[in-house]
């Protein structure tokens, strides 16, 4: 289950090195999420991630021990994709390609495996298959913040109040944008038999 975490640090003074990098290796796939919502693409949205980890460092003199680490760094990953994304508009010839988004990491950590991440239903994948081209063309249709509320969501399994925490939401609007990102997916992927049956949450 997601935490936040910062409210656990037992000093509530200034943030630490040490306790920054932990809070940061615990929610490097919240920051992830974050990251590939605005850009699309999972390899700059691990770039951006690790970015964010400098920049981090570097002002956490502005962190408020009584506020949210992970809202706190998801703000700091959206300014670094939004800006990644604007070099990429200006030096790009044409759209952003989203079709490496076919794996994500979970959990992030040196070491851990790539895998693939939701299905035609919105729900996550268990088994080996990968997305396919309809798969990541319905998913680019998706706005940032509607597509990094799924990916929360069903990678995560993150609760509606902590997703609308992490992206300064209000909950039911994370909530929406989940749900209709899952109409959207599917809405999209119709007619492709079995894949796109809704199950029930």
């Amino acid at each position: 289950m997601f935490s936040d975490g910062s409210v656990a640090r037992a000093s509530a003074g200034p943030l630490a090195p040490g306790d920054f990098a932990r809070l940061f290796e615990s929610h490097r796939g919240v920051l992830w999420c974050a990251a590939a919502g605005v850009l699309g693409d999972r390899t700059l949205a691990q770039d951006v991630v690790q970015q964010s980890a400098v920049v981090g460092l570097e002002r956490l003199n502005t962190f408020a021990p009584e506020t949210s680490f992970v809202a706190w760094m998801v703000q700091i990953v959206r300014n670094l994709a939004l800006n990644e994304a604007r070099k990429r508009t200006r030096r790009a010839t044409a759209p952003m390609d989203g079709s490496v988004m076919d794996t994500t990491m979970v959990g992030g950590g040196a070491g851990t495996h790539a895998r693939p991440a939701i299905d035609g239903r919105g729900q996550p994948i268990r088994g080996g298959d990968v997305f396919d081209d309809e798969l990541m063309g319905a998913l680019r249709t998706l706005d940032e913040t509607a597509r990094g509320c799924l990916l929360m969501r069903v990678i995560l399994d993150m609760p509606y109040q902590q997703i609308a925490l992490a992206l300064d939401i209000p909950e039911g609007t994370a909530a929406s944008h989940v749900h209709r990102a899952r109409a959207a997916l599917r809405d999209a992927l119709r007619g492709r038999g079995g894949s796109t049956t809704w199950r029930p949450e």
